[in-house]
């Protein structure tokens, strides 16, 4: 993410993360079950979230949406095709 500080543009790191690392050994390496995701993907949506009360208090809170993703994509790739060539005609 960027922002303004000043007039300077600075980048920062997200603070939240929607998983949590699976090796402890090497906190970048993340691992989900190959039943846990449909064979047309999995969409997470993380999305922080604020109103205001009757009384006039406000409250905040980080809430994440989960639904099924578009579906396989073909990437256009053949094997295994045989072709004539125009030295076989």
């Amino acid at each position: 993410m960027q922002r303004f500080a000043g007039r300077i543009l600075t980048t920062n790191a997200p603070v939240g993360r929607v998983r949590s690392p699976t090796n402890l050994a090497d906190p970048a390496v993340y691992r989900v079950n190959e039943e846990e995701v449909e064979r047309s993907g999995t969409r997470i949506l993380r999305a922080v979230r604020r109103t205001c009360w009757t009384d006039g208090s406000t409250h905040l809170w980080v809430s994440r949406r989960r639904w099924v993703g578009s579906g396989e994509a073909a990437s256009g790739l053949r094997f295994d095709l045989a072709e004539r060539t125009g030295a076989e005609a």
